[in-house]
C-alpha cells in the first residue's frame, strides 16, 4: 500500500505567492491608501 505523502505543492504555491513582488505591491498600495484615508478623516 502507498502511504500518502504531505502535499508539498501547496507549500510551494504559498512560498511562490509570498515571494512574488506582484502580490506585495498591490497589498502595500491598499494599506497605504487605507492609512491615508484614516489621516484625511
Amino acid at each position: 500500500m502507498n502511504t500518502p505523502e504531505p502535499n508539498t505543492n501547496a507549500r510551494g504555491r504559498w512560498a511562490s505567492i509570498l515571494s512574488d513582488i506582484h502580490f506585495w505591491v498591490p497589498v502595500a498600495v491598499l494599506m497605504g491608501g487605507l492609512l491615508l484615508l484614516r489621516f484625511i478623516r
